[in-house]
């Protein structure tokens, strides 16, 4: 079995000049490949290799990731007319808190200026003791190899996500995020609503759990990993 996962798949914006993203003309593309290529998996099929362990081989899943408004714009439109199934795995925690991910505000922000002038801000802000310099070795060349990123845009998702400190990242990003981009704005344009969700799970398609808050995962202890998971699904 093959499981092809997506994010974002939209059509490009002005707004936006640097998100990088899936046009839903190459994504019709990728799906017409696959059903030359293999063959879907249906959600009856998925079920009953499960229960009894069995060996789908080379047949393809269809995959989707953060609860994106894409999902219910572009994607759901085209899977029911194909008649295809697909799972949307879906973070809980914006819908409690009304706020964009931390993940997604670092896509916009780098997607609404591009990594140069975004790396530029973030060096005002950051101080020598915010970084941990252990993690400049076991990381900087350990991540990000197999993305078509300019260098920028990689230094600047390096120096956020696994070079910062924890406990300063939240802080930094909001910064980033309250000087930078409509919060608001964007969160009503990017996110799923709970109705569309319904709407996508009555046409069929599957939702899973994604987490709270879209965490480093390994940065957590065994129990705050628990609550991540177990909130995430109990929303779910």
């Amino acid at each position: 079995m093959k499981s092809i996962m997506y994010h974002y798949i939209r059509q490009k914006e002005k707004d936006l000049p640097f998100l990088k993203f899936l046009n839903i003309k190459n994504f019709k593309k990728q799906l017409d490949y696959f059903a030359k290529k293999n063959s879907f998996i249906t959600k009856k099929e998925f079920k009953e290799a499960i229960i009894n362990k069995k060996y789908l081989g080379k047949k393809v899943i269809l995959t989707f990731d953060d609860g994106l408004i894409d999902h219910y714009n572009y994607v759901l439109p085209e899977l029911k007319k194909r008649n295809l199934w697909g799972i949307f795995f879906i973070p809980s925690g914006q819908f409690k808190e009304k706020k964009l991910l931390h993940p997604h505000r670092v896509h916009f922000l780098l997607g609404k200026y591009g990594g140069e002038f975004m790396l530029k801000e973030l060096k005002k802000i950051l101080t020598n003791d915010m970084v941990l310099k252990e993690n400049i070795e076991k990381f900087e060349s350990k991540i990000y190899y197999d993305q078509n990123n300019d260098s920028f845009t990689e230094t600047f998702k390096k120096k956020l996500n696994y070079l910062l400190d924890k406990n300063y990242r939240e802080s930094v990003i909001q910064k980033l995020t309250e000087l930078f981009l409509n919060e608001e704005e964007i969160f009503k344009r990017f996110y799923l609503t709970e109705e569309m969700i319904r709407e996508m799970v009555n046409a069929g398609m599957s939702i899973g759990s994604h987490s709270v808050n879209h965490p480093i995962l390994s940065e957590l202890d065994d129990s705050k990993q628990e609550i991540e998971i177990s909130d995430s699904s109990k929303f779910i």
